[in-house]
């Protein structure tokens, strides 16, 4: 909760700020698939990280877009909020209960040529992110009783810079569609092992702190103003 009430008012500090600035509130959108692994809606897929197999359930994500008109036209800022919540279990024996806070920052520019209502778009984001790891060791015994053991709670900060890129469509009045590819670097380690996603980003290519991640997702904007006549 606490987190939710810093966010809102970073929200409210930007908008109050954009106004002095001469900034206009051009769109309101929200990410629809988040970046989630597709895994998590499939129980018996996962992936492989060296020799251990990663499953995923119970995925959450919110994410709100505000973004901004600039005096330079067809550049646009924007600020973002959003929650996280992923399970994922490793090899069988190890639960990790994650959930995570994150706010984002970018710019990004619009083609100037459009064509049937749509338009190109490319920019860059940074990402700041709070994650918290719940650990739980299960062994199963075939001579000895089951063990199973909690592990201690661990969370950590994280930042991601990608840059990005897409196409956007008008689908109806002042609803905007917009299909965006990201590809960037995360740094953060939480969790025993990393965890393999990092709220905000996605996921990690790699284990290390250090890591490639990438992805395509989906957004819906609502426009303040129409932008096509």
């Amino acid at each position: 909760m606490k987190s939710v009430l810093l966010g809102g008012f970073i929200l409210l500090h930007t908008m109050l700020y954009a106004q002095s600035t001469g900034l206009r509130l051009r769109a309101v959108g929200i990410d629809v698939f988040k970046n989630l692994p597709l895994m998590a809606s499939f129980p018996k897929m996962g992936i492989m990280a060296g020799q251990e197999r990663i499953q995923y359930s119970n995925p959450l994500a919110l994410e709100t877009f505000f973004q901004f008109s600039t005096r330079q036209p067809h550049h646009f800022n924007h600020i973002g909020v959003g929650y996280t919540q992923l399970n994922q279990q490793i090899a069988s024996r190890l639960t990790q209960n994650s959930e995570g806070y994150f706010i984002k920052m970018g710019h990004e520019q619009h083609a100037q040529n459009t064509h049937f209502k749509s338009y190109a778009f490319w920019g860059y984001n940074l990402t700041l992110t709070y994650l918290k790891v719940q650990s739980q060791l299960s062994i199963r015994g075939q001579y000895f009783p089951h063990y199973q053991q909690s592990l201690p709670d661990e969370s950590g900060l994280g930042a991601y810079l990608e840059m990005n890129g897409g196409y956007a469509f008008l689908v109806y009045g002042r609803l905007e569609t917009r299909i965006v590819a990201r590809a960037g670097l995360a740094l953060s380690e939480v969790g025993s092992p990393n965890s393999s996603y990092l709220p905000g980003a996605g996921m990690r290519l790699w284990a290390y702190p250090l890591s490639p991640v990438g992805g395509i997702t989906v957004q819906v904007f609502y426009l303040t103003k129409p932008t096509f006549k």
